[in-house]
């Protein structure tokens, strides 16, 4: 069974695409779609799609159905999905459960991630971020492929520390961080 849920707030896309999303990805993926929910996420993100046991191939499907849709109703990059797997929904849902990742995870992460991306990588730190991120890296002049180089790091420490859905990373680019931290400053009356 899906669960289809709509954010009060208008997040630039209407129902019709929602569910029409929802019902071509359940063609997809049967009983593995778990949700999909329009959300307003601080990346730009405005359609969550929970898929159980999500791998690397689930993410490219997604991406072809999105690409049709688009085509189909002339919504040309206005479809901002934010792909993610059953345990990491569970996550986001309970905050109380997030994974505090230990010092040895994290800089197991920027010394595997500087072997990558070099002068590249401008940080790594933990975070407790309203959508169960808990590690922020950021990268100069980030590109998709870095997202995907990034991801394949994490999932082989992963691996190594039998950490399995426990490293949520927020993957951004340095021009990003003003625009978050601007976001996330108070503002005095």
């Amino acid at each position: 069974m899906v669960s289809i849920v709509f954010e009060k707030k208008d997040v630039g896309l209407n129902n019709t695409l929602i569910i029409e999303i929802a019902k071509r990805l359940y063609n997809v993926f049967g009983d593995r779609l778990i949700a999909v929910n329009t959300i307003d996420a601080f990346d730009g993100s405005n359609v969550r799609i929970v898929i159980k046991g999500k791998n690397f191939d689930d993410t490219r499907k997604v991406m072809e159905v999105i690409e049709e849709i688009e085509d189909a109703f002339d919504a040309h990059g206005k479809i901002l999905p934010e792909i993610i797997s059953e345990s990491n929904f569970k996550i986001i849902l309970d905050k109380n459960d997030v994974y505090r990742l230990p010092a040895n995870i994290i800089s197991e992460i920027r010394k595997k991630l500087r072997n990558v991306f070099g002068d590249r990588l401008i940080a790594v730190n933990t975070i407790d971020a309203f959508d169960g991120s808990n590690v922020r890296i950021v990268i100069k002049g980030k590109n998709f492929d870095d997202t995907r180089k990034v991801m394949e790091v994490i999932e082989e420490i992963e691996d190594a520390f039998d950490a399995h859905g426990k490293i949520l990373p927020e993957i951004i680019g340095v021009e990003n961080v003003e625009e978050i931290s601007e976001k996330n400053r108070s503002v005095s009356p």
